[in-house]
């Protein structure tokens, strides 16, 4: 199982804040949701190992301050089905950056997506 918090950090798409962030509870990932979109769209960015960034597909992360991640059937794997694919705003894993304050990245419809954590 694996926790997630609520940061109060902010998610600004295109310079304007639409958004809000969770983080796992050690810190080596963060789930990114978008609210700029009719429906509202997460990202998983995993900090360790191999850096990337993962669409989420029709799973968005809660509001709420706390929420656990079980074993199975996690979100945010990265399997997609088509319909999920057209829908979405996906993320351009080369332009993924992570200094120690700030994530950004770019979607493959041009939004710049930046994370202050």
């Amino acid at each position: 199982m694996i926790w997630w918090i609520r940061s109060n950090g902010s998610v600004n798409v295109d310079g304007v804040s639409n958004g809000y962030l969770h983080k796992e509870w050690s810190g080596r990932a963060w789930i990114v949701t978008r609210t700029d979109l009719q429906v509202k769209q997460s990202y998983l960015v995993s900090l360790y190992g191999s850096k990337h960034v993962t669409y989420c597909g029709n799973w968005h992360a809660p509001r709420f301050p706390v929420f656990p991640f079980g074993d199975v059937n996690q979100p945010c794997l990265g399997l997609l089905s088509e319909a999920e694919i057209l829908q979405a705003d996906l993320p351009n894993s080369s332009t993924l950056s992570i200094e120690p304050s700030v994530i950004e990245f770019y979607t493959m419809r041009g939004k710049k997506v930046r994370v202050s954590r």
